[in-house]
């Protein structure tokens, strides 16, 4: 595959991105253990959190009362990438928790939703990537090409010995929903919601090497790497937004309902905060490094990336009681979003979608077991422009699970998912190629109590 892939300056990774699995760029899908459990949940009555997936479907739900329904994911994310015959490797886990909240009374439910909308927590190449690097060896060799520039005939070969290097990344936002849905009829029901975005970016990284600047034949004392260079660099963007979330459910025959949810492009207008920066050269503020790092210097600038619109619709049958096929598509429109550190416009970005198959069967009535599968179009394009820590790759995947019904309000989930991540590589045949591996393994433990009031 062809990419438009660019080496950066070693720091200078702008919003470097992390994604825990699932939906497309920025987005996140698994915002419940109930999701987990099937994939598919865009048609859900079933549980509060329905209120992220189908908050129309919430003025269906089975049994009036106060529900709180929590879940903490534990997320495995191993990602390696091989660049000349050198396989660099992160695997830095993160906890996802959500929380829902939803009072619902005759035709009428009201709710709150906390959830991580998008990003995906941390992630930490302790070794060093393939953006690190090669870019520490061009370091080295500009520092030799500059020594022999002012000492012609002295400069050495540029060789670097790494002593230390790292590169992490950090995205998260949080999304704080309230909103109320209606059921119209037995057939129809409304909701409508405003959601808050509270959203965090950063980026950091830090590099120790040696370099052989100078010709060995000057003496002894410049043999070898002789001169240390340290490079420092850690910077946040942050945002806040608002947008709306509508939805729609229809149930046009007893075992049949059909559940459509549209949010609103969240705008957001992210702020550069510089944290630390540094560049030293044999422990000495080295001015050519830091004019480089400063020229990448946006501290108290603005960058605006909105979350796109998405398009959600789901399907619910019931084919004999206890036993439900489910289905559900997601479309985000990815081209109609501003992002400012990138084109949108169908070049460098398609819209993505993601399509879901799932059911659920009821063992026994205690024992209700689910399972699905997913299949998710990440929106990148041969154009997209990414940093090889963080590329937009395909994925599929499936998931298993179970709900246990200890009491009649008290319900436990427990559920595991596998997304494989489409092989991936750039620059292909040549001797800068650089080959993507990915997948997640998810494990979610889900809570849901009711109160009968």
């Amino acid at each position: 595959m062809r990419k438009a892939a660019s080496f950066l300056f070693i720091f200078g990774i702008i919003l470097l991105s992390v994604e825990a699995f699932a939906g497309s760029i920025d987005y996140l899908s698994n915002q419940s253990a109930e999701y987990v459990m099937n994939f598919s949940r865009n048609a859900a009555t079933d549980s509060a959190d329905a209120a992220v997936y189908n908050p129309a479907g919430l003025a269906f739900l089975p049994r009036d009362g106060l529900y709180l329904n929590a879940s903490l994911q534990y997320i495995d994310k191993p990602m390696s990438e091989t660049f000349m015959n050198v396989r660099y490797e992160q695997n830095e886990p993160s906890y996802v928790p959500n929380l829902y909240t939803v009072y619902k009374k005759d035709r009428l439910a009201a709710f709150f939703a906390f959830s991580v909308t998008a990003g995906g927590g941390k992630a930490k190449w302790t070794d060093g990537s393939a953006t690190t690097a090669p870019l520490i060896s061009q370091i080295g060799g500009a520092i030799a090409g500059g020594f022999e520039l002012l000492n012609p005939g002295f400069g050495g070969s540029g060789t670097t010995s790494i002593n230390d290097q790292w590169i992490e990344g950090d995205s998260s936002y949080v999304g704080l929903m309230p909103g109320v849905a209606y059921k119209i009829n037995d057939n129809v029901s409304a909701s409508l919601a405003v959601r808050y975005i509270i959203s965090e970016r950063s980026a950091a990284a830090f590099a120790d090497f040696n370099v052989d600047a100078v010709l060995d034949a000057v003496g002894p004392v410049y043999e070898g790497n002789e001169t240390r260079v340290i490079i420092d660099d850690k910077f946040e963007y942050k945002a806040n937004g608002i947008g709306a979330v509508i939805g729609l459910d229809i149930k046009p025959l007893d075992n049949l309902l059909f559940g459509i949810r549209y949010e609103t492009v969240t705008k957001l207008d992210f702020e550069y905060d510089m944290k630390r920066r540094s560049a030293t050269v044999n422990g000495v503020s080295n001015p050519l490094l830091e004019s480089q790092l400063a020229a990448l210097d946006k501290d108290g600038k603005k960058l605006r990336r909105d979350l796109p619109a998405v398009l959600g619709i789901g399907m619910d049958l019931t084919v004999i009681p206890g036993f439900d096929l489910l289905s559900s598509f997601n479309y985000y429109f990815i081209e109609n979003a501003v992002w400012e550190d990138a084109r949108v416009d169908g070049r460098d970005y398609h819209n993505g979608w993601e399509i879901s198959l799932g059911a659920t069967y009821r063992v026994i009535p205690p024992l209700k077991i689910g399972a699905g599968f997913l299949y998710t179009i990440s929106g990148e394009t041969d154009d997209t422009p990414y940093v090889n820590e963080n590329p937009n790759l395909n994925s599929r995947g499936a998931a298993v699970g179970f709900t246990y019904t200890f009491t009649p309000n008290l319900d436990v989930t427990l559920a595991a998912e596998h997304t494989w991540y489409v092989t991936d590589s750039v620059n292909e045949g040549t001797p800068f190629e650089i080959e993507y591996k990915r997948h997640v393994n998810n494990i979610a433990l889900g809570i849901q109590y009711r109160f009968d009031m």
